[in-house]
């Protein structure tokens, strides 16, 4: 169990982290106005391909663990909120960790 607690401190200090980041950034230049002015450089498109691509991956794992309309609409969820969503959904499904048995044997030992 102490992986999971563990885990969901991790998360839960990411999720407050990003989303000051992000609140704070907002406050100091527009998202689109960054984004108008970042686009012209080779290396937003190279981070911006790889975050999708990220999302992609995770997204097919999400789709492997939930109903078809709820990994929909968690995956619309990461287009929009990016890793800040993502660290939602692992927070949330945290708890189901102990039923996968390569982890039920070191980390769920009593």
């Amino acid at each position: 169990m102490w992986i999971s607690r563990l885990l969901m401190f991790i998360l839960f200090v990411i999720i407050l982290n990003l989303g000051f980041l992000i609140y704070y950034s907002q406050s100091q230049e527009s998202f689109i106005t960054a984004f108008n002015r970042l686009w012209n450089e080779n290396w937003i498109k190279v981070t911006i391909f790889d975050l999708y691509l990220g999302l992609a991956f995770f997204s097919m794992w999400v789709f492997l663990r939930e109903r078809f309309f709820i990994a929909l609409l968690w995956t619309v969820g990461f287009i929009l909120g990016g890793n800040l969503l993502t660290a939602l959904y692992m927070l949330l499904t945290v708890k189901d960790l102990h039923k996968y048995p390569s982890l039920k044997a070191w980390a769920f030992k009593d």
